[in-house]
């Protein structure tokens, strides 16, 4: 009997000790911003910023298109997750300092088209993408809001209940964000493209997924299951 429990606390604390997975930085496999209007054929994939800004009935809107390869996950649930972005200035337009910018992330769920390509993806043919700022509703989905005070240089890591949601609904190995700037041009003298750095950019990090992964219940009471039977089985034969 003793034998016995030591095999069963063995198996559940190395079981359990999956439970502890260390998180795993992702880099985005693919990365392109898209612009409305005279620039609508054209294509941005090789830019060293990813670029966003609002400015309706123009031709100088602009969101961007990140994938992330997810099969180095593994068949695991994600625990947390973070979607980080270094803000660099653009070099285009102006802003007050203080002024204040929303930004929203949205996922695709339509995986059909996971597959777009940042060598060919322009404003026309862009995935869930609509005229002006808007996006399809029944091929994205919000995953939340974040804001941005002026140029809003510097590192800002993104998170929420719903990113999270996301990436465990996936079925393809394949998460696709876009990024659009909800707040429209305060005014003509006001008209700052807000960029952070693309995979493109040797210099500052481009777009990075943070996850720690953890395997579901199921699969730490099969481990423990699995080890507690080998365990019983050689000492039968023993």
């Amino acid at each position: 009997m003793k034998s016995i429990l030591c095999l069963l606390a063995a198996g559940l604390f190395t079981a359990l000790s999956f439970a502890s997975a260390e998180a795993i930085s992702i880099t985005a496999d693919k990365d392109a911003y898209i612009q409305s209007g005279t620039s609508a054929n054209t294509n941005f994939g090789s830019a060293l910023v990813d670029q966003v800004k609002r400015q309706d009935n123009s031709i100088y809107t602009r969101k961007s298109y990140i994938g992330f390869d997810l099969s180095g996950v593994g068949p695991f649930s994600i625990a947390t997750a973070t979607l980080d972005f270094n803000f660099v200035d653009s070099g285009a337009g102006t802003t007050l300092a203080g002024t204040t910018y929303q930004f929203e992330v949205f996922g695709l769920i339509n995986e059909l088209f996971d597959s777009w390509s940042e060598s060919t993806i322009t404003w026309n043919n862009a995935p869930a993408n609509r005229t002006n700022n808007g996006l399809s509703s029944m091929m994205v989905a919000s995953l939340g809001t974040f804001s941005l005070t002026g140029k809003g240089l510097g590192l800002y890591s993104f998170t929420s209940p719903e990113l999270i949601d996301f990436l465990n609904s996936d079925t393809n190995d394949m998460a696709t964000f876009i990024i659009r700037r909800n707040t429209n041009q305060p005014s003509n003298s006001q008209n700052y493209v807000h960029a952070f750095a693309s995979s493109e950019n040797t210099s500052i990090a481009g777009p990075t997924l943070n996850v720690t992964p953890v395997p579901e219940p199921s699969t730490l009471l099969c481990v423990g299951a699995g080890l507690i039977g080998i365990g019983l089985l050689k000492r039968r034969r023993g």
